[in-house]
């Protein structure tokens, strides 16, 4: 297994414990992020403490969990898997997601949430990082 490999397992296993706030000691500082809960933003190092407190403020259930980790080039992988999320005020959803993610110097650089893994290949072969406007997501 790679750094870089280990490094993405690391992230979301805190994801998948409920530890968002933690993936920005993961981050790259001139990290882009469209998130999974937000899709029409993009988010810089500065905004994603901000946006996860916003994201798990009456959350009860918040985690989004890797089933597969596929590295599709040098620093540029495809991670599947799930987000489960308990709604503030009641609500609950359990979707299937993917995410184009690049790594950099050993942290995240880019990170994208999408619908499929197709899509992130797309995202990562288009070095697409704008927010999603109409999304599955």
């Amino acid at each position: 297994m790679s750094n870089d490999e280990k490094l993405l397992q690391d992230v979301w296993a805190l994801a998948a414990a409920g530890h968002q706030e933690s993936m920005i000691d993961h981050f790259h500082p001139d990290v882009v992020v469209v998130p999974y809960l937000s899709p029409g933003r993009v988010l810089g190092h500065g905004d994603f403490l901000a946006y996860v407190g916003e994201q798990t403020a009456g959350a009860s259930m918040r985690e989004a969990r890797a089933d597969h980790i596929d590295r599709v080039a040098d620093g540029r992988f495809v991670v599947t898997g799930r987000v489960r999320w308990s709604r503030p005020g009641g609500g609950f959803f359990d979707s299937p997601a993917a995410w184009a993610v690049v790594v950099r110097d050993g942290a995240i650089y880019r990170l994208k949430a999408v619908a499929s893994r197709e899509d992130a290949v797309r995202v990562l072969d288009e070095d697409d990082w704008s927010p999603l406007v109409d999304s599955n997501v």
